[in-house]
């Protein structure tokens, strides 16, 4: 597996198990990362927020501006109102997304939350509080025609199986054998993808689930960029190993990044 290495960084990732690198890489960005100022903490969370939202809407074919992600995030995220009405639809939804991306770091530093359909559904209802409450819920009912060319879905009639297989793997025998939490929770985000389960949001929601899982076994989390779009998709139809080394990429990206923020702010 290759992967992308910036050529200061000194932890190179190597073949044969590159999460123990990035575990040792992450604790030693995080420790210096606490060690910062507390305006340089916020500065690069609030770089971050706006990176991530912004990616990761672009993987799902939307475009959020960085004057929108201004608007919105630089006033908290909630109860955005602007004088252009037309922002507000746009506003609206990223303010969705920021509550959903604070709940997950939430979840991401609460063990005692199971990874289970439970929180995976929570994350869900931060997209769609419409829906009343997580047994409110409804799966998608149809193919998305619109996506075919992205990856396979499964059948509608499918969905509810294949959702409870998805997660009583997640704790099963087989998945504890997996020493690397990237195989691990690729994995899973491979197997919810492509079961689809809403009629929206359900790529987003899986990320940030795989994200929880990254950040709970030790590693930093996988923003993936959009610029990877094409890749991330063709991994969705069924290469595994392809997904394990993007995501492998992209944990170490942050990482890089984090560091080079850090060596900008000084001491």
């Amino acid at each position: 597996m290759v992967v992308r290495v910036v050529a200061r960084d000194p932890y190179p990732l190597f073949d044969d198990r590159p999460d123990l690198v990035l575990l040792e890489r992450t604790a030693q960005v995080e420790e210096r990362f606490w060690r910062a100022s507390r305006s340089v903490r916020n500065r690069y969370r609030s770089m971050i927020e706006k990176a991530w939202i912004r990616n990761d809407a672009g993987l799902e074919g939307s475009v959020y501006e960085l004057p929108e992600l201004q608007l919105t995030l630089d006033n908290g995220g909630v109860g955005v109102a602007t004088a252009d009405t037309s922002l507000q639809p746009v506003c609206e939804e990223i303010a969705k997304h920021k509550k959903a991306l604070d709940f997950a770091r939430a979840m991401m530093l609460d063990k005692s939350v199971p990874t289970d359909f439970d929180l995976f559904r929570k994350i869900y209802m931060h997209f769609h509080p419409e829906d009343g409450d997580v047994n409110g819920i409804k799966y998608r009912r149809d193919i998305p025609q619109h996506r075919l060319y992205l990856h396979e879905y499964c059948p509608p009639d499918k969905v509810q199986g294949r959702l409870e297989n998805a997660f009583n793997w997640i704790h099963s025998d087989e998945a504890s054998k997996l020493k690397n939490p990237i195989k691990l929770a690729a994995r899973v985000h491979y197997d919810l993808v492509r079961i689809f389960p809403f009629a929206q949001d359900s790529g987003t929601v899986a990320r940030l689930f795989m994200n929880i899982m990254l950040v709970r076994a030790g590693l930093a989390p996988a923003i993936l960029h959009v610029r990877d779009r094409n890749t991330y998709y063709e991994s969705l139809k069924g290469s595994l190993p392809q997904l394990v080394g993007l995501i492998t990429t992209s944990v170490h990206d942050y990482l890089v990044n984090v560091n080079n923020m850090l060596e900008k702010a000084g001491p």
